[in-house]
């Protein structure tokens, strides 16, 4: 999509929501503070990502993209007070709800529920079906070598011995959690 048709539609969108909003481009994001600076007409504006300042409460934030559109608006019909609307490209999505949360890092290439508190990651599930295949055709193997197994009179158990001594010599690794872990989605 070129830059012309992004602009038609986001000023479309703007007509449609208020004639005080305007269309930007972002210039820093300031994640801490939860602002954008936005050149709009060849003067910056600091735009808040959120509309509530308050840290606590529950609130959906989407983090813009340096160069990209973006759509914002006065609070009330304070020009020196806006707020982000919508971005044409978004880095980073953040929900907090009252008992859950979500972030969406494409930068940084994650997803984390909750804020990672209970410190793990999302299961690998290639690595995990790896593991337990390898461990199916290790018991397959002790199956394969019990039923090929005849009894031979005062052997002892020798014969048995035997045909399972490879079998034996092979011991399995343990799993470690890092074997099988997704570390790019984070509870």
């Amino acid at each position: 999509m070129n830059e012309k048709r992004i602009l038609d539609g986001l000023s479309n969108l703007v007509k449609s929501v208020s004639e005080e909003s305007f269309i930007g481009i972002v210039k820093q994001v300031d994640e801490k503070e939860m602002v954008a600076q936005v050149e709009y007409d060849e003067l910056l504006f600091d735009v808040q990502l959120r509309a509530v300042a308050d840290s606590d409460q529950s609130c959906f934030v989407q983090v813009p993209a340096i160069g990209s559109y973006v759509v914002a608006a006065p609070v009330g019909h304070d020009k020196e007070r806006c707020v982000l609307l919508i971005a044409s490209v978004v880095e980073k999505v953040i929900y907090q709800g009252k008992k859950t949360s979500l972030i969406i890092d494409d930068v940084e290439e994650k997803i984390i529920f909750n804020n990672a508190d209970k410190g793990s990651f999302m299961t690998d599930i290639n690595e995990l079906v790896d593991k337990l295949n390898t461990i199916e055709r290790d018991i397959n193997s002790l199956k394969t070598a019990f039923s090929n197994w005849v009894t031979a009179p005062n052997d002892g158990g020798a014969a048995l011995k035997a045909i399972t001594a490879s079998w034996a010599g092979q011991q399995l690794t343990p799993t470690k959690v890092d074997d099988i872990s997704d570390e790019s989605i984070e509870h």
